[in-house]
């Protein structure tokens, strides 16, 4: 309840000291105005200001007001014109919150009427008012007291505000996971805890204290560019060096606030050393080889694009080696995957130990390594080529045990060789695979012609896809007779090439570059199946168990399947497989020998022949010739072709057979053009023979033919 108030406040006054000024000497009386309201000079001095003013004399009479007063405690007219200040006290008292205090701090004022005061005054309606004072008239003669009334609402509400803003910030700040900090022209002048764990005190100092030195220029720059009030970006990354010295990466934002009504900066700073340090990885990761950390395809094309730019502008060259470990298969076929990853890391430490810092080694993949020299001449080049060889020369110590092994090695110098990395590394690739075919372990510079023969070698890869895809292959089929008797015992199936515009080509035409491109699988399936399917019909034709000789390139004997695909041609043949031979070549053999040696085994188990072609070219031993499951051996033509002229042919021929009939085989005799040859490997026991005198190479049907005209004359059998 608002509490009593009373009809008048009593005096305070026990005797005045004087006479009370009449409304004159105040300016109150004007003939113009109702009684009581401001007129005059006090009038326009009391409406001036922003306060609303209230004067009570010394009787506890209302003396004067503003317009500001009334509308302030939005007191009737009326009371203000009674003069009458407890009525006017009571509308006071009905507003605010603590009518009590209110109520005894005026009683107080009236008990002391020299004092002065300021109290803040709180209204129901949420409103805040400052209330101001003090006598009126000098301390020597106080004729009453003057009231003065400021809204302060808004201004209270800001400042409460503000104090809950700064509340707020200090709590943000103190609790934030990352630094926080607010700097004045250059001086840091707010750090919080965060920042202060982080990088020590930084208070007073320049913004720019903690940053790395190679990025303080930017960090300045940021600065001068914010002082002038230009757009800096939002946020970027920079280095810190933080109060144990470790560099540190964060992403750094800063904005422009009003700091005691002065310009600052406030800067958040988050750590992103560990985002960067996987990004790092990252990117590490995209551009490095993992097995040996070289940098990869990726990498070494970017630079030597940077280092063939260069070399345009300057008029200098680029050296690209392209490198093959040779006969790196043959490690991890006899010592194990683990060996020639070891030997590959081997490899590349031994091929950084040569180069310069500014040279680049790079693995392409596999046993394939590409080096990058920038800024050499030519001459120079060929010497770090050299280098490179004769490293690769020294013994590995790979799996615990010494391995000497040798490269191969293709050079192209830019931009001559190549006007772009793709071109040179193109060239590098041809001239690596002349060294190769020219022996292995040997440096070989590019030159055109050999850019030519590449070129050619690739208008033949895809013509040999085309020739696939429009099924320009055939198979011709060359007769196998007995040599003591002449009896027909098989045929052998050779591909042919039946080009659009009429010509044949031999297989030493396109087979090799089949081998090179994996097109052999497709031709090599081709063949069995088209073999199979040919002397099935062939045999119902002539009612006779003729059989088919195929042969079987290394690549598909790799198959893991290998077994399963003959057993499928053979089945969509409805043939059964003692009528199907096929032959392999001692290199294939070599290849994969326990897998190899296992799938032959199975093929033998199903009645599949096997015998071993161009015998004598490879490098079988003895021992793999014992193991393998073979029912013949083949004399290679090029034994054959010089036998009466070359009396070491002629050894190496009779040689063979000796050597395979105490071995329990059978010996084909291949490329027989002469009787001379016919008679000599007859002499020597040669089982079979093959070649031009005894039979030319002819299609299906044309062989179906001739052997239908010889039934009448020679018997055939298996």
């Amino acid at each position: 309840m608002r509490p009593p108030v009373p009809r008048s406040l009593p005096p305070v006054w026990k005797g005045p000291s004087g006479p009370i000024p009449t409304r004159a000497e105040l300016g109150l009386d004007n003939r113009d105005h109702a009684p009581g309201t401001p007129t005059g000079l006090l009038s326009s001095i009391l409406n001036s200001t922003a306060d609303g003013l209230l004067v009570i004399d010394r009787g506890g009479r209302i003396l004067a007001w503003n317009d500001m007063f009334v509308s302030m405690w939005n007191i009737p007219l009326g009371v203000m014109e009674s003069r009458r200040d407890d009525e006017a006290l009571a509308a006071v008292l009905d507003q605010v919150v603590d009518a009590e205090a209110f109520l005894g701090r005026i009683r107080e004022l009236y008990s002391h009427p020299e004092e002065e005061s300021f109290e803040t005054i709180s209204l129901k309606n949420g409103r805040i008012f400052e209330r101001f004072s003090r006598p009126l008239g000098p301390m020597r003669d106080i004729q009453g007291r003057v009231w003065s009334f400021r809204d302060a609402t808004i201004r209270r509400m800001a400042e409460r505000s503000l104090r809950e803003s700064e509340m707020r910030f200090r709590a943000f700040a103190e609790g934030a996971a990352c630094a926080l900090l607010i700097y004045r022209g250059e001086e840091i002048v707010f750090a919080n805890r965060w920042a202060i764990d982080a990088f020590g005190d930084v208070l007073g100092k320049p913004y720019w204290v903690c940053v790395h030195p190679d990025d303080v220029e930017i960090v300045k720059a940021r600065g001068r560019a914010r002082s002038r009030r230009e757009t800096v970006e939002g946020h970027y990354d920079v280095r810190l060096i933080d109060r144990e010295g470790r560099l540190r990466w964060f992403e750094v934002t800063g904005s422009t606030i009003e700091l005691d009504g002065q310009a600052a900066v406030l800067t958040t700073a988050y750590d992103i050393t560990k985002r960067k340090e996987a990004e790092d990885h990252t990117r590490h990761v995209a551009f490095h080889d993992a097995l040996t950390d070289l940098p990869n395809r990726a990498l070494f094309t970017d630079r030597a694009e940077a280092a063939l730019t260069l070399a345009r502008r300057e008029s200098g060259q680029v050296g690209v080696i392209l490198l093959d470990v040779d006969r790196f298969k043959n490690v991890n076929d006899s010592l194990g995957h683990d060996a020639g990853d070891e030997l590959i890391k081997r490899s590349a430490d031994r091929l950084r130990e040569v180069l310069r810092g500014s040279d680049t080694v790079a693995r392409l993949g596999g046993d394939e390594f590409a080096i990058l020299l920038p800024g050499l001449k030519s001459e120079e080049t060929v010497r770090v080529a050299r280098k490179l060889l004769e490293a690769m020369r020294q013994p590995f110590l790979v799996a615990g045990r010494e391995l000497r092994v040798s490269a191969s090695l293709g050079l192209a110098i830019g931009p001559q060789d190549g006007e772009n990395v793709q071109t040179l590394l193109k060239s590098a690739d041809t001239a690596m695979y002349r060294a190769k075919d020219a022996g292995r372990d040997r440096l070989q510079l590019f030159d055109a012609t050999m850019n030519r023969a590449a070129i050619q070698l690739l208008e033949l890869e895809n013509e040999l896809h085309e020739g696939l895809a429009h099924n320009e292959f055939a198979l011709y089929y060359q007769p196998i007779v007995r040599a003591v008797t002449g009896e027909l015992c098989g045929v052998e199936a050779l591909i042919r090439w039946r080009r659009p515009d009429g010509t044949v080509r031999e297989p030493d035409d396109f087979i090799p570059v089949a081998e090179a491109t994996g097109l052999i699988q497709p031709l090599g399936l081709f063949v069995l199946q088209a073999a199979c399917r040919d002397i099935a019909l062939m045999r119902a034709t002539l009612g006779t168990p003729l059989r088919v000789s195929v042969n079987i390139s290394a690549a598909q004997m790799r198959e893991p399947n290998i077994v399963g695909i003959v057993s499928n041609a053979l089945r969509a043949a409805s043939l059964d497989a003692g009528s199907l031979e096929l032959e392999i070549t001692e290199s294939s053999a070599l290849q994969g020998q326990e897998r190899t040696l296992e799938a032959l085994r199975e093929l033998v188990a199903m009645g599949v022949a096997i015998s071993l072609d161009d015998f004598g070219t490879g490098y079988a031993s003895l021992d793999l010739l014992r193991r393998l499951p073979i029912k013949r051996i083949k004399i290679d033509r090029t034994f054959v072709q010089d036998v009466g002229s070359d009396r070491v042919d002629e050894a190496i021929a009779s040689a063979t057979i000796a050597l395979a009939h105490q071995l329990s085989l059978e010996v084909v005799g291949e490329g027989v053009e002469t009787e001379f040859q016919r008679h000599f490997l007859e002499s020597h026991g040669c089982d079979l023979l093959q070649g031009h005198l005894l039979g030319r190479p002819m299609p299906r049907d044309e062989m179906t033919r001739s052997l239908q005209g010889r039934r009448t004359e020679e018997g055939v059998v298996s």
